[in-house]
């Protein structure tokens, strides 16, 4: 039996994104309200907790892009599914989509500026000790032994930042990173984390070694983020 999905309004850490990338957190209505029928046609089929999420993931993304770009014409262009599973976003666009529990959030962002971005949002609790090794490193596991006194869930904050690290990399790559396909090296002091790809796709189209990002720890949940900026991009003079 699956439960029910109402979503509430929180307020979404200004620690994981610039400014200039908009993010849009779900308001109840959102996951009642059907998509547009060219997005809706992806969860006919399923049940009422994943229509909810989906819906209220594209409505968020909606109103993250018209934020973003200050209009509201993409409102009835369909944000489809590619064969990866990945959401299409508008050309000149980059996103991400995430939701867990109560919560559901997108984030947008300008594409001739950053070139990929991806953020999680997880309930703020321990994983179960028997799937530990199917998301964490040897070298992951001994930290979080090091650190099990820390009173935060590292466990969820590792795979919630391998989330991040999937949803940011996958779009460039056109690849599905597995979770021990990276590894992640927490900042708990600074609430930031770096990430390297130790299994990458063979002859990447976008080699990636390393990236950067953030967590935080709010309203009960953990929420990570990751962005990329263009290193090729030059900021307009007034």
């Amino acid at each position: 039996m699956h439960s029910e999905t109402t979503f509430s309004e929180t307020i979404f850490p200004d620690t994981l994104f610039p400014s200039d990338i908009s993010i849009v957190v779900a308001k109840a209505w959102m996951g009642e309200t059907p998509a547009l029928p060219d997005e809706e046609s992806y969860v006919a089929n399923a049940v009422k907790k994943r229509k909810r999420e989906f819906r209220a993931g594209r409505h968020c993304a909606h109103a993250a892009i018209n934020s973003l770009l200050n209009n509201n014409i993409n409102d009835q262009i369909p944000i489809k599914i590619a064969p990866s599973r990945k959401a299409c976003w508008p050309t000149g666009v980059v996103g991400s989509i995430s939701h867990s529990g109560s919560h559901c959030s997108a984030a947008a962002a300008n594409g001739s500026k950053y070139l990929s971005l991806g953020h999680d949002v997880e309930v703020a609790r321990e994983l179960e000790s028997n799937i530990h090794k199917m998301i964490c490193t040897t070298t992951e596991l001994a930290f979080i032994a090091e650190h099990n006194t820390s009173n935060i869930p590292l466990t969820t904050i590792i795979f919630s930042a391998k989330e991040s690290i999937h949803k940011t990399y996958s779009p460039l790559n056109g690849h599905m990173l597995d979770f021990l396909d990276a590894e992640v090296e927490l900042d708990l002091e600074n609430r930031r984390f770096k990430a390297r790809i130790i299994n990458p796709e063979k002859n990447p189209k976008n080699p990636i070694s390393f990236l950067d990002g953030a967590f935080a720890i709010s309203n009960g949940y953990i929420y990570t983020g990751i962005y990329l900026i263009d290193p090729t991009y030059i900021e307009p003079t007034l």
